[in-house]
């Protein structure tokens, strides 16, 4: 397996832009573009 660093702003992070009960948040993994990455790179690859 290879591992992958994401190392970014707050697109990398998952930055949820909507001020939600008091807080921002993150959106879930598999819409985080290191996730999307994740899902085309397949089970040989982990994405941190």
């Amino acid at each position: 397996m290879k591992n992958i660093l994401c190392f970014g702003d707050s697109n990398t992070y998952g930055l949820n832009p909507e001020w939600v009960k008091g807080n921002f948040g993150r959106h879930p993994f598999n819409v985080r573009w290191p996730g999307r990455l994740q899902a085309l790179l397949g089970s040989d690859y982990h994405i941190i």
